[in-house]
């Protein structure tokens, strides 16, 4: 009908309603488990860092000339 607002469907009402309401009621919490979990991750990459104790493989080691360029290197 011109001139009126179309009723919302079951989505926005939801996402206005349960799940707007929810967001309001817990922002503070869920930002900081947001946070909490962000650096929790930071963390665990961070200490996960290793060097290379071997120098990664150049093509296939099957191949004669390749297998030389590595015997060069090393």
């Amino acid at each position: 009908v011109p001139g009126q607002q179309p009723e919302p469907r079951a989505m926005e009402k939801w996402f206005s309603g349960t799940v707007f309401r929810f967001y309001r009621r817990f922002a503070k919490q869920l930002v900081f488990f947001w946070l909490l979990v962000t650096v929790a991750m930071a963390i665990v990459a961070g200490l996960s860092l290793r060097t290379a104790k071997k120098r990664s493989p150049i093509g296939r080691e099957n191949i004669d000339a390749i297998r030389g360029f590595e015997v060069l290197l090393e």
